[in-house]
């Protein structure tokens, strides 16, 4: 089920796209909010139209988005993860997992805290996998004063 919210701003998006089709903004736009829907193959589509704008900030927060689509894609369910973690907290590859999922069901908090514990628990983990998932988490997550704490929190897990 999608909240009101975004229907109402894919509507829009929509709209906007249509009007002005030869504006890739528009079609960026539309594809974040169709991910954020869970549809990656529909926001991919939108994507491939896209060239002049094709690096800019707002199309890698969709490929971000994607990226954690993806993970959470490919995952056992969350009542899986969440048991594979509590028979081994150490389970970072399910911790990793469990907070693409949270992150995709906008669960900032519960995914940021997953990413963190991995940064915690072994920095070198799969080349720093939990600090760089959590700067990815950033560059999609719409809540600034979540997004403040959780780099402060990062700032003091890193100079630990």
């Amino acid at each position: 089920v999608i909240a009101p919210d975004l229907a109402e701003r894919i509507l829009l998006a929509q709209e906007k796209m249509t009007a002005e089709p030869e504006k890739e903004e528009h079609r960026i736009e539309l594809a974040d909010l169709v991910a954020q829907t869970g549809d990656g193959p529909s926001a991919r589509e939108l994507l491939e139209g896209v060239t002049t704008l094709a690096e800019s900030d707002s199309a890698k927060r969709v490929h971000i988005r994607l990226q954690f689509l993806d993970i959470a894609e490919q995952a056992p369910s969350a009542i899986d993860l969440q048991d594979a973690i509590a028979k081994d907290a150490k389970n970072l590859a399910a911790r990793h997992q469990l907070g693409a999922r949270f992150l995709n069901a906008g669960q900032t908090t519960a995914a940021l805290d997953q990413f963190l514990t991995i940064l915690r628990t072994d920095r070198k983990y799969e080349t720093d996998l939990g600090r760089r998932s959590m700067l990815d988490a950033f560059k999609v997550i719409d809540d600034a004063e979540i997004v403040a704490d959780y780099r402060r929190k990062l700032s003091t897990a890193v100079l630990a």
